[in-house]
């Protein structure tokens, strides 16, 4: 190989690892944004049953400008749900404690329910968000619980991690929590969890073989990038849980 070659090999090298350090520490450099909460104001005419329901939605670790989240938290919206959306790569640009995890949670449900007046919230979760409303939610107190009307899981897993990384590297080490024991102990609220049919790694299957609150759509993780059927899917178990069919 030449010098020239090698210089330019070199280079190269060095500009993918400047662009997997970028990638990596995007959260923390604030690429996805500052603000941890964005408010989605519902917009369509809500069922009576549907009226006095809001939302909270934990969005994955692309945040809720990017990927499916804000896909999910607009539908809900449109579907009459005042929804607040936690961007995940903002609330969890650092990697946090169990305690201070749960707190994440529970004040995006308190804002929930200030901003709404709601007397119900659904707990909504996508990828990341949903590995983390998996985890803290036999933490929560009964004061909450009582309110939350159902929980959507979409792609979650069974090793979670409180920091949010795109990249995907944080997630290479030892988990920070595995949910599924203590949430299969839980029974209530209901709860829906969406799966891949090719998922090697989903929470879904360890809640129990045979609960009908399992979804398995096809593809893997992505489900195939099909967003209509998702969000299909994810209204549809709003709607039952919270009586509008």
């Amino acid at each position: 190989m030449t010098a020239r070659r090698k210089t330019i090999l070199l280079r190269v090298v060095i500009a993918l690892a400047a662009l997997a350090t970028i990638a990596a520490n995007a959260p923390k450099l604030m690429l996805f944004g500052w603000q941890a909460s964005s408010i989605f104001p519902a917009s369509g005419i809500p069922d009576p049953a549907a009226a006095s329901t809001a939302a909270v939605v934990l969005s994955g670790d692309m945040g809720l400008r990017f990927g499916l989240s804000g896909d999910i938290a607009k539908a809900l919206a449109a579907h009459g749900i005042p929804v607040t959306g936690i961007s995940s790569p903002v609330a969890f640009a650092h990697h946090l404690d169990r305690a201070q995890t749960v707190k994440v949670v529970r004040n995006a449900i308190d804002e929930a329910f200030a901003r709404s007046g709601a007397r119900k919230v659904i707990l909504v979760g996508q990828s990341f968000g949903a590995d983390i409303a998996a985890t803290v939610l036999p933490d929560l107190p009964r004061s909450q619980l009582e309110r939350i009307a159902g929980v959507v899981l979409v792609v979650p897993s069974n090793n979670v991690h409180f920091r949010a990384d795109p990249t995907g590297i944080a997630y290479m080490g030892e988990p920070d929590a595995r949910p599924a024991a203590a949430l299969r102990l839980m029974a209530a609220p209901p709860v829906t969890c969406i799966r891949g049919a090719d998922e090697a790694e989903s929470l879904c299957p360890l809640l129990g073989r045979n609960d009908p609150g399992i979804v398995t759509l096809p593809g893997n993780h992505y489900l195939r990038h099909d967003a209509p059927r998702v969000l299909r899917t994810i209204l549809g178990a709003v709607d039952r849980m919270t009586g509008t069919v």
